[in-house]
């Protein structure tokens, strides 16, 4: 005799983790997704660079901090001047 089929579970699937983004518009040039931004923990330093006009901005991180957050600090930097 098999088992009733309200008993079997159903299989549960992942729910995909949304990435964040790492590649923005750059502030200078104004191309788009031409800005990577590194976050590297080791050292504490995030890091953005814009492939086309080289232009680069560098900050320090926490444990928390995504790119995002370094990119967001750049345009800062930019607006207060």
């Amino acid at each position: 005799m098999g088992r009733k089929k309200t008993l079997r579970s159903k299989l549960r699937t992942k729910k995909k983790k949304h990435a964040l983004e790492s590649r923005f518009n750059c502030p200078e040039c104004s191309n788009e997704n031409v800005v990577h931004c590194k976050v590297d923990r080791k050292i504490n330093r995030g890091s953005a660079f814009c492939t086309v006009c080289g232009a680069s901005f560098g900050c320090s991180v926490n444990n928390l901090t995504q790119p995002i957050d370094v990119y967001s600090n750049w345009i800062d930097s930019l607006t207060d001047k």
